[in-house]
């Protein structure tokens, strides 16, 4: 770029600010935790790129859950087996 053009192509310079927590909830399902997480919080108006405006100010709230493998163990085998198929039938 030249210096005569410089002032079409540049954006305006700009600051926003992101906001997450969570909180376990251990005592009640072991390994799992919520979460929030707000983006924007002060709903700035802000381009990265020339007549694309970003979004406002998003929420979001999550729960991650971890399971054990021991506990997902299938007992009955049956469950598990291919299903048998006999003159166009499923058995």
């Amino acid at each position: 770029t030249t210096d005569d053009n410089e002032n079409f192509y540049s954006l305006d310079p700009y600051n926003h600010m992101n906001i997450s927590f969570g909180y376990s909830i251990e005592r009640w399902l072991p390994g799992s935790m919520i979460h929030f997480k707000v983006n924007n919080i002060f709903n700035s108006e802000y381009q990265l790129i020339r007549a694309y405006p970003t979004p406002g100010r998003a929420y979001y709230v999550g729960i991650i859950l971890k399971f054990k493998a021991s506990r997902l163990k299938i007992k009955d085998d049956s469950l598990l087996s291919k299903p048998e198929i006999r003159n166009n039938k499923l058995l």
